[in-house]
């Protein structure tokens, strides 16, 4: 039994299918007609919608720069999460200023994780800036208004969370 890989609209849409054969494992993905790998020169046998093993196997070499970054994104975010439950709420006295910042850090480790599927994506540095931006933007603005109660660092937000909105859609497409 195989998760297979739709190479349609829904790049990220997996699909429960019973192929039990192992030459399916390894097999052409995302429209790759011919079933050669970019990465090199091995021809696999081409089966619509199968799992390429050896392209995600080969992951590092076509997005390892997403992939480190989402792993800095969430070292930061694990660690302004803990900020924010151990001495953020001890200190603040406003109820509006912590939801403010369990936002922030919610959407941070959410779209972290978005980061690791990156490289998956048909137009992976188009993706991946855009989210990028997107996090910076949306989640340190409102990390910075949180912290220190300026509010005119809010003008960013609306743009962060717009090239985030965009963001999912490039990875869709």
């Amino acid at each position: 039994m195989v998760f297979s890989y739709f190479s349609t609209a829904g790049d990220m849409l997996w699909n429960y299918t019973g192929l039990s054969k192992a030459k399916g494992l390894i097999s052409s993905v995302a429209g790759n007609k011919t079933g050669n790998c970019s990465n090199c020169n091995i021809n696999e046998t081409p089966l619509r919608g199968a799992l390429n093993f050896h392209r995600m196997s080969n992951l590092s070499a076509c997005g390892n720069g997403f992939i480190r970054l989402a792993g800095i994104s969430g070292l930061i975010a694990v660690g302004m999460g803990a900020y924010g439950a151990h001495v953020f709420s001890k200190e603040t006295k406003s109820v509006e200023l912590k939801q403010v910042y369990d936002t922030a850090n919610n959407y941070h480790f959410l779209h972290t994780l978005a980061l690791l599927g990156v490289p998956l994506t048909r137009r992976p540095l188009l993706t991946g800036a855009l989210l990028s931006l997107g996090i910076l933007l949306f989640c340190g603005s409102c990390y910075f208004h949180a912290l220190t109660g300026n509010k005119e660092i809010r003008q960013l937000t609306p743009y962060g969370g717009v090239l985030l909105m965009i963001g999912w859609i490039s990875m869709a497409i």
